[in-house]
């Protein structure tokens, strides 16, 4: 047994694991922007948007889908590096992002869990069609729903 070839390991591992993780935030960040929302040109934090399209949530935060994205990947970075995947499953799991560092809590919009749930290969959670609940079938993705049977 070679203690260095233990530490060379694990450097490689450090390495790659660094840069799984860094796609997987470049991923994150590129998912859709609300598309109920007119990004104001010249200032990308400013939007504008339907009244009738904010539901029973008005907060800005809610709406902002890059901003959400934004704050799961500054939570990720935050994380040990091996608790990365869970961390993320939580946000989707909880529909929230709580922060271990600051006093904040961000109930993420559902289209926000959902494009999350998308790109970690997770079942949707309602019917694409009809948006019913699921009742799913197997390990897989596949899925019938109770109303409209899709």
């Amino acid at each position: 047994m070679n203690i260095k070839d233990i530490q060379t390991e694990t450097e490689r591992h450090a390495k790659v694991m660094s840069g799984l993780i860094a796609q997987l935030k470049n991923h994150i960040l590129s998912l859709p922007d609300n598309p109920r929302i007119k990004r104001l040109a010249g200032s990308p934090n400013c939007f504008t948007m339907s009244s009738k399209d904010l539901g029973n949530n008005w907060s800005v935060k809610h709406h902002d889908f890059k901003k959400q994205y934004e704050i799961i990947v500054t939570e990720l970075e935050t994380t040990n590096p091996s608790n990365v995947f869970n961390k993320l499953h939580q946000f989707i799991e909880e529909e929230r992002v709580a922060s271990t560092k600051c006093a904040y809590r961000i109930n993420l919009h559902p289209d926000v869990v959902s494009y999350l749930r998308k790109a970690t290969g997770m079942p949707p959670k309602n019917c694409p069609t009809c948006h019913g609940e699921r009742e799913w079938d197997g390990d897989s993705i596949k899925a019938i729903c109770h109303f409209c049977n899709k």
